[in-house]
């Protein structure tokens, strides 16, 4: 037995046939309150003029609450391009 560890996702296939992946998909949440319309708007628009993958909920508690859930396969993006948009 070999000292590595082995940390693919496994699974299988309707056929039967065993399946294996090494990649993830990084999820991120991020809670906005006290932000007025206007800005939800904004936020809702420059999510969709950008390369960013993520979805903005509107918070159902707090009329000026926001989330925003992104999402990448490469942890590196949350600190690089998220963190400029």
């Amino acid at each position: 037995m070999s000292g590595r560890l082995d940390l693919s996702e496994k699974g299988r296939a309707k056929d039967g046939t065993e399946l294996s992946s090494d990649e993830r998909l990084f999820v991120q949440f991020l809670g906005f309150g006290g932000l007025r319309p206007r800005l939800e708007k904004r936020l809702v628009s420059d999510l969709r003029e950008s390369s960013v993958t993520g979805v903005v909920y509107s918070d159902l508690n707090d009329h000026a609450g926001v989330g925003l859930v992104t999402m990448s396969g490469n942890p590196d993006f949350f600190v690089t391009e998220l963190r400029e948009f």
